[in-house]
């Protein structure tokens, strides 16, 4: 892999790309990345295990693709993340308590993919005046929202018809 060559990389910005594929392993090798950009792409798999051992990572933008799996509890690893956005992928399990660890955090989208239960207290925590995160935005509108969240800036919803036509529900 090429990418693990770019040792001294800093931001990765392939947005809107036309990627496709998996994201490589070796991006974790990258330990001076503190911007990945990769949303609007076509990406499959899962995010590896070791993009959660970026010490140094501020932004991971990976939504508008086709990723698979869990956003995994290591996530609580990148202390000095302050902007997540994995909408609109296909992601499963919960949204990890473990993003309440981020005390950097200032926007978190989640929306649009296949996570399930309740956002955490400790994200909530999170929430301004008292923390940064100022826009917090999952799947929790509707008869039975797929998450549930009190401290969510914004709820997302599919429409009822089952089109790609997305709904924003502001709270």
């Amino acid at each position: 892999d090429e990418i693990a060559q770019l040792e001294t990389m800093r931001y990765l910005y392939l947005e809107k790309g036309e990627l496709g594929g998996s994201i490589p392993s070796t991006i974790g090798e990258l330990k001076n990345l503190k911007v990945i950009d990769l949303d609007f792409n076509s990406l499959t798999g899962t995010i590896p295990e070791n993009l959660y051992e970026l010490s140094s990572l501020r932004q991971l933008d990976l939504n508008n693709n086709q990723l698979t799996g869990t956003l995994s509890s290591r996530v609580g690893l990148l202390s000095n993340l302050s902007v997540i956005q994995v909408d609109n992928n296909k992601l499963t399990g919960t949204i990890p308590s473990e993003l309440g660890q981020l005390k950097q955090l200032a926007v978190g989208f989640f929306s649009y993919n296949n996570f399930t239960g309740l956002v955490d207290e400790g994200i909530c925590e999170l929430r301004e005046p008292e923390g940064n995160l100022g826009m917090l935005q999952v799947d929790c509108v509707g008869e039975n929202p797929e998450v549930e969240c009190q401290c969510c800036s914004s709820c997302r919803q599919p429409e009822e018809t089952g089109g790609s036509l997305r709904k924003l529900v502001e709270n």
